[in-house]
């Protein structure tokens, strides 16, 4: 899934920044229950 859109936009730091974003979001949520 990351990896399509670093595909799509391999030249777009934001979209990159993005992702990371999400990714520290998934990471926070499987840490915390709620």
């Amino acid at each position: 899934m990351l990896t399509n859109i670093l595909r799509r936009y391999p030249n777009s730091k934001q979209m990159i920044r993005f992702t990371q974003r999400i990714i520290l979001r998934e990471n926070l949520r499987k840490q915390r229950p709620f």
